[in-house]
């Protein structure tokens, strides 16, 4: 809910490829790539596992990417400041291959890059410093921070207070 993704073009986009015999669909090199940098988004960079930083590696070294394509798609996601720190980890930890100007445009900027830089440390495993803070703490320090539009926050902490409230109406005798 926080990233904007077309799941239709995901199945347009797809790609045959065949496992032994059997031919099926999945995900093109770009979308793929995106989907493997949410999903470490999503686990705020927390409840990931080393193979996941590697995949993006293995995914660079072994596919053709279109870093176009792939910067439309996650601007399209709004999710650029996130994707920018899994692709680093991925290039710092496993030598993925990633170009230096995609890296630049992906970079969130000012305050907000310092922020995330003293939460996340893309050149060791795992990429979030703090790993005794419980994921309701990591959740309130880079959420929003890693969303890519300030006027994409209000829906997100909306739906979280609404969560809360219904915690507090279900716990209440």
């Amino acid at each position: 809910g926080r990233y904007l993704i077309d799941v239709d073009g995901l199945f347009e986009r797809g790609e045959i490829f065949e496992i032994g015999e059997v031919k099926v669909l999945g995900l093109s090199s770009e979308d793929l790539l995106l989907h493997l940098c949410l999903h470490m988004m999503t686990s705020y960079f927390m409840d990931i596992e080393e193979k996941h930083v590697k995949d993006i590696a293995l995914l660079t070294q072994k596919k053709r990417v279109n870093w176009d394509i792939f910067v439309e798609r996650v601007t399209d996601a709004r999710c650029s400041h996130g994707v920018y720190y899994a692709l680093l980890g991925a290039r710092n930890q496993f030598h993925a291959e990633i170009p230096d100007d995609i890296l630049q445009v992906l970079s969130p900027r000012g305050i907000r890059k310092r922020w995330l830089d003293s939460h996340l440390d893309p050149s060791v495993f795992p990429i979030y410093r703090f790993p005794n803070h419980r994921i309701g703490e990591v959740q309130a320090r880079l959420g929003l921070m890693l969303m890519d539009r300030f006027r994409d926050w209000p829906p997100l902490l909306w739906r979280y207070s609404k969560l809360r409230l219904q915690d507090a109406l279900l716990r209440s005798p």
